[in-house]
C-alpha cells in the first residue's frame, strides 16, 4: 500500500479520480493506495484514517501510517506544515515531496552554482517579456529512480527534455525526496531554454485533463517508484532552506 496525502476539501474527488486510473495500470489488483489528509494523521497513534482504493472499490479506514508517501496537498498553515514535516521525520516512512512549492530565488541560486545549470538562468531583459512561448513540462521518477517526462520523450522535443531531465536532477540534490516536480520554461527566438519557474507538483494538471496516456504513465510512475524506493531505501537528500 502506498500512501497519497491531499487537500481535505479534494479528498472525494480526487478518491474517485484515482479509483478510476487504478483499473488501468499494470497488475491492478496489487495495487493499494491510502488517500488522505494532513488533519488525519495522527501522530501520537500513528494511524491515519483515508480513503483506501483498490481495483474493486473505495472504504473510508482508520489504518498504520504507510511506508511510502507522496504528497501532492499544496498548504500555507503553518500548522499543517509543522504536521507535514513530522510526518517526513517520522520513522520508518519516506515522504515523497514534502513541500510542493519552492523560493525561486533559491532555485536560481541552485542553478548559479553549476556551470550546465547556470544557462538556464533567466535574463534581466526577459523578466518582464509578456512572451508567450512558454512550455511546461511535468516530471517524476521511474523505476529506476531517474527522472521522465509524464509524456515520453515521443512528445517532446529532444532539446527540452534533456534540458528537463538535467535540470530535475541537479535541483534534487538540494532537495530532499523530489520525486516530481514541474519545469515551466521560456523560449526565446533563437530556442534558447530559460527557467521561470521551478516547483512540486500540482496534480489537477493531470486530473483535469483530456490525456489518458499521461493520466495512466503517471499512475505507473508512482508506483514504480514506489516499487524502486521499497527496494533501495537510502536516496539521496539535500535540503533547501
Amino acid at each position: 500500500m502506498i500512501g497519497i496525502l491531499i487537500n481535505r476539501r479534494k479528498i472525494d474527488f480526487y478518491s474517485k479520480f484515482f479509483f478510476r486510473i487504478l483499473q488501468c495500470v499494470v497488475d491492478p489488483n496489487d495495487k493499494e493506495i491510502l488517500l488522505f489528509s494532513i488533519e488525519n494523521l495522527n501522530i501520537k497513534n500513528k494511524t491515519i484514517y483515508g480513503n483506501l482504493i483498490t481495483v474493486d472499490n473505495i472504504n473510508p479506514i482508520n489504518t498504520s501510517i504507510p511506508k511510502i508517501i507522496f504528497n501532492f496537498s499544496r498548504e500555507n498553515s503553518k500548522i499543517k506544515k509543522r504536521k507535514i514535516r513530522l510526518l517526513a521525520e517520522y520513522e520508518n516512512t519516506i515522504l515523497i515531496n514534502e513541500s510542493n512549492t519552492f523560493n525561486q530565488e533559491v532555485i536560481s541560486e541552485i542553478l548559479a552554482s553549476n556551470q550546465d545549470t547556470n544557462v538556464f538562468r533567466l535574463p534581466d531583459l526577459l523578466k518582464s517579456c509578456k512572451c508567450k512561448n512558454i512550455i511546461t513540462v511535468y516530471m517524476q521518477k521511474n523505476i529506476e529512480g531517474k527522472w521522465i517526462p509524464i509524456l515520453g520523450t515521443d512528445d517532446l522535443a529532444k532539446k527540452i527534455t534533456e534540458s528537463s531531465v538535467m535540470l530535475a536532477d541537479y535541483v534534487s540534490n538540494f532537495i530532499s525526496r523530489l520525486g516530481f516536480c514541474t519545469i515551466s520554461f521560456i523560449i526565446d527566438k533563437e530556442g534558447s531554454l530559460y527557467l521561470i519557474s521551478f516547483e512540486g507538483f500540482d496534480i489537477k494538471h493531470i486530473a483535469f485533463v483530456n490525456n489518458h496516456k499521461m493520466q495512466n504513465k503517471f499512475m505507473n510512475n508512482i508506483f514504480n517508484y514506489a516499487k524502486y524506493l521499497s527496494i533501495n531505501q537510502e536516496e539521496v537528500i539535500g535540503f533547501v532552506d
